[in-house]
């Protein structure tokens, strides 16, 4: 590793949760994008290397990015996909949940941000499981190997991403236990900024779930978790 690395670690823009696709960005994701783009590249923000996670909310989300660099007449690295970078099967784990605790209150209530935390902490636990679903040692194995890869860069370099993701770099990079990371992965915003500084000693926050491109009263509805 070479003298320095910060790495900007930026969720993606507002997914469509209402919709058949969730995976594409919504209407309000398409304008989040765009504004966060619109921002870096208004701030002079040059990076040495782009990754992102092989879903289609990430690809969003740098298209709107890109677009706002070259409006500004600048161009972006090529970026690189790793699929390491991927969010967990949140759904996976939400329906494993309720077929286990099917009488739980809250999802009853509809609740599904509470019922999500829940079930992370038993996905994290081992208390549950279904066919095809990723463990949770998994999950951190394969985060794991995204940071190794893109702690080989050096300057700046920016990650486009999901909130679990982001959570376990957090985690990485605070040494904090497992029910923490469910409590941040709720926390982070559509399109948050997360800096990391990377050393050889690795990983230092340097700020978490940040919005300077939303920060005039006007923008409160841009300011979305799900």
């Amino acid at each position: 590793m070479s003298k320095f690395l910060t790495v900007h670690a930026l969720r993606h823009a507002q997914a469509s949760a209402k919709s058949d696709d969730y995976d594409a960005l919504s209407k309000l994701g398409h304008t989040q994008a765009s504004r966060v783009g619109e921002w870096l590249a208004a701030h002079g923000m040059k990076f040495d290397a782009i990754y992102l996670g092989a879903l289609k909310r990430h690809a969003q989300t740098l298209a709107g990015i890109v677009q706002a660099y070259a409006q500004a007449g600048h161009t972006l690295p090529i970026p690189c996909v790793l699929p390491e970078l991927n969010e967990y099967d949140f759904r996976g784990v939400l329906n494993a949940y309720r077929a286990a605790n099917p009488r739980d209150a809250d999802i009853a209530a509809g609740r599904w941000l509470v019922v999500l935390k829940t079930a992370m902490l038993a996905w994290a636990r081992d208390q549950i499981a279904a066919d095809g679903l990723e463990t949770w040692a998994d999950f951190q194995i394969r985060v794991n190997v995204a940071a190794k890869r893109v702690a080989r860069e050096s300057g700046e370099v920016l990650v486009i991403t999901s909130g679990g993701v982001i959570s376990l770099l957090c985690q990485r990079a605070l040494g904090f236990e497992d029910n923490a990371v469910a409590a941040l992965n709720l926390a982070l915003k559509n399109t948050a900024l997360n800096e990391f500084r990377v050393t050889q000693n690795g990983w230092q926050l340097q700020s978490f779930n940040a919005l300077p491109h939303f920060s005039q009263p006007a923008d409160s509805g841009l300011h979305t978790r799900v």
